[in-house]
């Protein structure tokens, strides 16, 4: 779900132009809110909007610290040292062996550290309506990750083996 914060001179027909893939899929925002008017709607109200509706695009990611022997292999193709401010793509598998940590950076400026003997598929990766949001979601396979949310992003997950975490902070997996 896309949360919206309407600001001055916001409405839901412009916004149904500006930020869904079907602009007249405003009625739908419309009756999920329970807006009366959909040109008047108060400032700070904050809208539910289901992401499916939303435009989006594929997101990136960029390698900003590179430590020991680490790898990385994008869809399709072998295993090959990662390299500082390579680009990385959504399927994409990081491998730390030890003493090594990988820095990589997401669209919403969050930072991923990938320690040593870890393994780190990148699932998802996508930037809804013009940056407004930004939804990652990361694989562990094994071994540790930490997390630093640059900004309050409740759609970032990182999924383990044995369970799911959100987060808006840090996130670590022994």
């Amino acid at each position: 779900m896309w949360r919206y914060s309407v600001r001055p001179g916001d409405n839901l027909i412009a916004l149904g132009k500006k930020h869904l893939i079907n602009p007249e899929d405003w009625k739908q925002v419309q009756t999920l809110n329970h807006i009366k008017n959909p040109y008047r709607i108060p400032i700070g109200t904050v809208l539910s909007v289901p992401s499916e509706l939303v435009k989006q695009s594929p997101a990136s990611a960029e390698v900003i610290l590179v430590s020991g022997d680490a790898r990385v292999q994008q869809a399709g193709e072998n295993f090959e040292p990662i390299k500082l401010g390579q680009k990385l793509s959504v399927g994409t598998k990081l491998v730390t062996k030890n003493n090594a940590k990988v820095v990589v950076k997401f669209a919403d400026a969050t930072e991923t550290t990938i320690d040593s003997n870890s393994e780190l598929i990148l699932d998802a990766m996508s930037v809804y309506s013009s940056d407004l949001m930004v939804d990652t979601k990361l694989k562990l396979q094994q071994g540790q990750v930490k997390t630093n949310a640059k900004q309050e992003q409740p759609a970032n997950l990182v999924t383990t083996a044995p369970a799911e975490a959100g987060f808006s902070g840090e996130v670590n997996d022994p």
